[in-house]
């Protein structure tokens, strides 16, 4: 098997964690990007690299990466869950402590 088939059936069975752990509709919602775009780049830097040459580096620098991006979506959807599961249209404000620390995601009509 090809390197480039190997990368893809790779790829398909990452996808299908975040598929487990994401649900529907999570995709749509505004925060989710900045949870997940720098795990996400990682690991497609780490699956170029494995393809590029496999190795026992590139194959745990994959496995890391490919953990760290399921982790990314997983915690998006308990803060979306946790936020009431806004769809995109609704507008919602991030309630930020002292430290930086998001405290509370607050979706809905704001009245």
């Amino acid at each position: 098997m090809r390197r480039r088939e190997k990368a893809r059936i790779v790829a398909e069975r990452v996808a299908e964690r975040i598929r487990e752990v994401a649900p529907s509709g999570l995709g749509r919602w505004g925060p989710v990007l900045s949870l997940v775009v720098t795990p996400s780049d990682v690991y497609m830097d780490a699956l170029a690299e494995w393809e590029a040459e496999d190795s026992a580096i590139t194959r745990v620098a994959l496995e890391t990466a490919s953990t760290a991006l399921i982790d990314a979506w997983a915690e998006a959807a308990r803060q979306w869950t946790a936020a009431g599961r806004p769809r995109l249209d609704e507008p919602s404000v991030e309630v930020v402590g002292a430290d930086g620390e998001a405290l509370a995601v607050r979706t809905g009509a704001m009245r």
